[in-house]
């Protein structure tokens, strides 16, 4: 984008005096506009490290602070800049290291360390494991659980009848950890938990009408009253078109008798003292009756023709529904009788009085288990800072700590990105530290967002929060302003007309929380797409399903939507390449298929596979992935098998995709086992008795020896340890590589080695405990994320969640699986929560033994269904605005064109043409809305039938449960090697690394013989990724904590840089490595930091930081001849610069007795590696970092 900036956006860069609220639409520039609001800070008055900047991810923080230094370099680079400007400009480059651009969290623990006295937190505190907390929080529930059991507490005990079963609590352990965990949201959890106790008391209820839960009811029927108003105004209309003066009479007269509850909801809701008791609410919407309808006699039906003939029966069928439907609609959300929500209190007082003081009692326990661990978690780190900041009165009322106003007056500006996704007490927390509560123009929160794309709900995010804002700033008298940005400089105007034509009719306040106005719709700003011919309309594809389809197999939408992308292929379409300026072919990273969920019913590899029978490349991430990968699922089978191999899933799994068995193989086992009529054998056993073929039987008995070992082996070696060696098992992890996702499967198995590292460290030991907390992690629908970045580079269409999505954009967007029906399963749990109106539980009637829904529930539900649909509106908004030049939608039915078609007109008002809240509310998908809404003319709408499958194709759910535990690449065959037979059976690797090469260079200086592999017991060695805690690090972790302090220099820095500075440079360095996570405490405590300061002051360093170019952390492969086999030589080049046309192979050595003779090959095979790729032969430098000393080779 232009820095051109429009009126609007230079408002936000320069407006001052007050809180600023930026409502940032989807492609307005939001990021460009926050830097610049930064930069033009910094410029004049402010240090940057005098700011607070706050993201929501550390990736999100990260990218902000390098945008900024690239930012800043580019006015240095300005060859007018005055000098005092430039000197003021390093000095913002040198301070951001150390600015508070940062996360809610990283910046809530820097309040706790820096605070430890006012905090109450020994500094000693480290944040636990997720897994480790999981597995703490169940240990502690125990506890807590068996405590309530010995009192024999009557209520404790209707508490499990309610929420447990007959044969387990365990209902009623997920209701107390999920009403524990839905309360961290609020600034004062037990605070919040009290208050609900209170409100189940009836005592305290003058009329039900006066309380939170009938508000958000009464709202609801009357949104329901007017859709039937509606609906007899559009039978109305009927009649009066084809002269049906019976009816029309009919419906005259029905129509006030609505009209009068209408008016009633009305003052209710309005809170007019006329109308606003419970039980006169109650009798009005009772005593509505409507008359019979007229009969059509045979002397009146002649006076009509065909047409009205059948106008008329329509009238009457559907005014028959409507006056049968009405009153139960609306009395059965109301209770069976004017007491009901009475009586639901009544009973409910006893059960969630006991329900809180048990969640209360497991909070209080599971915080002092943590204190004395020294352990906090991440709701902790809110908290705490909370607490830290703020002084509650005696009246309740809170105000800033002396911490809190230190904070205040420190920071110049509270930056807060992505304002829509803050939670209740994250503002809270920011509010404390900004100037918010002060004078008026002395206030400085600065809050940019878009509450249109609040899609994260289930984070428990408040968009009301944004939405308060964006109704009283700039519109009510004060100092606070509001900025709008709403000119869209991402996409092409038929993407926006389509947005805007969706939302101006199905966002409203009542089904969204705001209004969809001119202020709020996308305005075109991309002026630079140039004019063509390509068809840019958006396109919507409905697919009617075949009756006889499976729901787990929408394989003809996937057919459809890969058929979509080859057609785009095929015919070269045109997109805009923002690099050259002009027009170019599309190619399949342009492209990307969307939906709400690709992970239910493994619909994201259904479309994959679609793709690739087409020839075309295609890449899915699945949502929550980790444990959905082949590669993470066999090394954890092969961890059950140490632990415990007669487990028959877990073995196959490790025999066929480690040690290479085929299918026959696995066949002739069992059948053996059935000749020896040993059926109950576990396949293990089944492999220790084997009796047939001597080729495979020799086979068997070095694998069950191989597992022998490893079990022996598992009970003296930490799981990490372990982990690390089953990787290496018959090159199974080398053999990853080779996949065509080769980098991605190892990523992924890294994460799962490190995830073991951080276990080590943890309070927790032993394997079977390791098992239990990935088990749990997956039961509890936990994750790991994904190594997904290995894949971001590769040429592929990509196939995501719209919530991955979020922030991205792509030229085309397919939008799919718009059919699919809203998740409504929310709802159906015994205890319903909402922020703002409380808990909805279930009553329990002991006499008669039954559970039904209270009027609170009912209550709780609508709201619940409200926000998710509001959520889901939400969501589709972010999922169009994805595109910035061709959108395509599909989704799949079930009825008919012409009745579906029907359906949604009939969802619109009869008058206007528009929506009607209350089926936008009850809307099942988005494709209900899109045809609500007419997305797409009649010329772009394409109607498709889906063709009955064959017989014989295979269920997408059973491909899923084979996907899971087989590997994408066949694995090797299986290798053992014995100690006396190693000379002939020597094997040269598919791969070795650089230190595999220093390792042979040290033997044959030695003499020894060459051993490329160790005998089978022998622990592999350790990878350079294992930096977490270890207590007593060896020489190379040092070493590698060095390399990480080295990958984080930031050269263009420390041009000429002295001595002091140096020091002051590294000590920012280090702690931002151990915050950031590059570094755990004791690996950034063994760093020598003046060793790195003196390397800084270099002749070596100050030549790199004056080079044209510096890459640093280059991967390389290499084959070379070894022992007549071609093997592939893997490692990283330290760094490598070009000065001019010349490159420079540097290499860091932190090595005792410096040996340069020692790296030799090592130097030898990057200089190769170099020369291939950039034809020219570079240079060679080692560096030993402990003597200083720089040696050219």
């Amino acid at each position: 984008m232009s820095t051109n900036w429009t009126e609007d956006q230079q408002r936000a860069i320069c407006e001052t005096g007050g809180n600023i609220l930026v409502s940032a639409a989807a492609g307005s520039g939001k990021t460009a506009v926050l830097i610049e609001r930064i930069l033009k800070a910094v410029q004049e008055k402010t240090d940057i490290d005098r700011l607070l900047v706050v993201t929501f991810t550390t990736a999100a923080a990260a990218e902000l602070r390098e945008r900024l230094y690239f930012s800043l370099q580019r006015k240095l680079d300005s060859e007018d800049l005055p000098a005092e400007q430039a000197r003021r400009l390093s000095r913002q480059q040198t301070l951001l290291s150390k600015s508070y651009v940062t996360t809610i969290h990283a910046f809530c623990q820097n309040v706790i360390k820096s605070n430890s006295v006012e905090s109450g937190i020994d500094a000693s505190f480290r944040i636990a494991d997720s897994g480790e907390i999981a597995m703490l929080r169940e240990d502690v529930m125990d506890d807590v659980i068996e405590a309530w059991y010995q009192t024999e507490a009557s209520s404790f005990f209707r508490l499990i009848d309610v929420y447990g079963s007959y044969r387990s609590d365990r209902g009623l352990i997920d209701q107390i950890f999920s009403l524990y965990d839905f309360a961290q949201s609020s600034p004062d959890p037990e605070l919040w938990l009290q208050k609900q106790k209170e409100s189940f008391d009836p005592e305290k209820i003058s009329d039900f009408t006066e309380t939170s839960w009938c508000a958000d009811l009464v709202r609801d029927l009357l949104i329901t009253a007017v859709s039937y108003q509606e609906n007899f105004l559009r039978l109305t209309e009927l009649c009066r078109r084809f002269g049906i003066a019976e009816y029309l009479d009919m419906l005259e007269r029905d129509i006030p008798v609505l009209e009068k509850t209408v008016r009633a909801l009305q003052q209710c809701e309005a809170a007019e003292t006329a109308s606003t008791k419970w039980k006169d609410l109650y009798q009005t919407i009772s005593a509505m009756r409507f008359e019979r309808a007229p009969v059509m006699t045979a002397k009146r039906k002649a006076a009509y023709d065909e047409a009205a003939l059948a106008a008329a029966a329509a009238v009457k069928e559907e005014r028959t529904k409507l006056v049968n439907k009405i009153k139960d609609a609306l009395l059965s959300k109301m209770g069976d009788s004017p007491e009901a929500p009475y009586e639901d209190l009544a009973l409910l007082k006893e059960d969630m009085a006991c329900l809180i003081d048990v969640t209360l009692n497991f909070s209080e326990t599971y915080a002092k288990r943590k204190r004395e661990m020294h352990l906090l978690d991440f709701n902790d780190l809110e908290h705490i800072a909370f607490r830290t900041l703020s002084v509650r009165e005696a009246d309740g009322s809170l105000r800033k700590s002396e911490v809190a106003e230190r904070y205040s007056a420190y920071f110049e500006e509270v930056y807060i990105d992505e304002y829509q996704d803050t939670n209740e007490l994250q503002d809270a927390i920011l509010s404390l530290v900004s100037r918010s509560g002060g004078a008026p123009a002395r206030a400085n929160l600065f809050l940019v967002g878009d509450v249109k794309q609040s899609i994260y709900g289930f984070r428990q995010a408040r968009p009301d929060l944004f939405a308060s804002k964006y109704k009283k700033y700039g519109r009510q008298p004060s100092a606070d302003k509001l900025v709008i940005l709403n000119r869209n400089f991402r996409s092409r105007q038929s993407v926006l007309t389509s947005v805007n034509r969706v939302f101006r009719k199905i966002m409203t306040e009542h089904t969204c929380g705001i209004s969809y106005g001119e202020e709020e719709a996308l305005h075109f700003g991309a002026s630079y797409y140039p004019e063509d011919r390509e068809d840019r309309e958006t396109e919507l594809y409905v697919i009617r399903r075949g009756k006889a389809n499976r729901e787990d197999s929408p394989n003809y939408e996937a057919e459809a939507a890969a058929e979509i992308v080859k057609d785009l292929i095929d015919r070269n379409y045109q997109v805009y390449d923002r690099t050259t300026g002009m027009l170019r072919g599309i190619t399949f990273r342009d492209i990307v298929i969307l939906m709400r969920a690709p992970s239910s019913g493994n619909l994201g590899e259904t479309y994959a596979q679609s793709l690739k029978k087409r020839g075309i490349p295609a890449y899915y991430a699945e949502d929550g992935g980790f444990f959905a990968n082949a590669e993470v699922n066999i090394l954890l089978s092969f961890l059950k098998v140490i632990d415990n191999p007669l487990q028959d899933i877990h073995f196959v799994a490790m025999m066929r995709n480690v040690y290479g068995f085929r299918d026959s193989d696995l066949a002739e086992i069992r059948a053996d086992n059935l000749r020896r009529g040993a059926e109950e054998e576990s396949f293990y056993e089944m492999c220790l008795h084997y009796s047939g073929a001597p080729a495979l039987q020799e086979r068997l008995n070095q694998l069950t020896e191989r597992v022998a070992a490893l079990r022996k082996i598992s009970l003296h070696i930490p799981v990490s340890e372990l982990v690390w060696t089953l990787m290496q098992e018959n090159h199974f992890y080398e053999h990853l590589k080779t996949g065509p996702l080769g980098e991605l499967h190892t990523a992924n198995i890294n994460i799962l080695y490190a995830r073991a590292i951080i276990y080590d460290n943890s309070t927790n030991k032993g394997l079977f405990r390791f098992l239990y907390y990935f088990d749990n992690l997956k039961k509890r629908k936990g994750d790991l994320a994904e190594a997904a970045a290995a894949a971001e580079g590769m040429n592929v269409v990509r196939i995501m969640s719209i919530h991955k999505s979020k922030g991205l954009e792509f030229p085309v967007v397919i939008l799919s699986e718009t059919g699919k029906s809203f998740n409504k399963k929310d709802t159906g749990a015994p205890l319903l929560k909402h922020r703002l109106l409380g808990l909805g539980p279930t009553c329990y009637r002991e006499d008669l033994k039954v559970k039904y829904p209270s009027v609170m529930k009912f209550c709780v539900a609508r709201r619940l269904e409200a926000d998710n649909q509001a959520e889901e509106m939400r969501i589709l908004y972010v999922a169009m605005t994805r595109a910035a030049e061709k959108l395509i939608l599909t989704g799949s039915i079930r009825t008919e064109f012409d009745k579906y078609q029907e359906i949604c007109k009939n969802k619109c008002s009869a008058i206007t043409g528009e929506p009607l809240e209350y089926h936008v509310l009850n809307a099942d998908c988005f494709l209900d809305w899109l045809m609500m809404c007419g997305v797409s003319d009649a010329g772009h709408t394409h109607f498709l039938e889906e063709p009955e499958p064959s017989e014989n194709e295979e269920s997408p759910a059973s491909a899923d449960a084979a996907q899971r535990l087989s590997l994408p690449i066949p694995p090797p065959p299986m290798t053992f090697y014995r100690e006396e037979n190693e000379k002939e059976n020597a094997f040269v690797p598919a791969k070795l690394s650089v230190s595999d090469l220093k390792r042979i260079y040290d033997l044959r200086e030695r003499g020894e013989a060459l051993q490329l592999h160790a005998p089978r017991v022998k622990m592999a060695e350790m990878p350079d990724f294992a930096y977490e805690d270890n207590s007593d690090l060896t020489a190379a972790e040092r070493g590698t904590a060095v390399h990480t302090c080295l990958q984080q220099i930031d050269y263009r820095r420390i041009r000429g840089i002295g001595a002091a500075d140096a020091a002051n440079y590294i000590e920012e360095l280090v702690l931002r490595a151990e915050d950031e996570g590059f570094l755990s405490r004791s690996a950034a405590a063994s760093v020598s930091k003046a060793l790195l300061a003196e390397y800084l002051t270099s002749a070596l360093a100050q030549r790199i930081a004056g080079a044209d170019e510096v890459r640093k952390e280059i991967p390389f492969t290499q084959l070379i001849e070894a022992e007549g086999s071609v093997t592939a030589v893997q490692g990283m080049i330290d760094c490598l610069i070009r000065e001019g046309d010349k490159y420079t192979v540097i290499d860091f050595k932190t090595d005792e007795h410096p040996d340069p003779d020692r790296y030799r090959i090592q130097l030898a095979c990057y200089a190769e590696s170099i020369r291939r790729t950039f034809g020219s032969e570079p240079d060679r430098i080692v560096y030993f970092m402990k003597q200083n000393q720089e040696v050219q080779l």
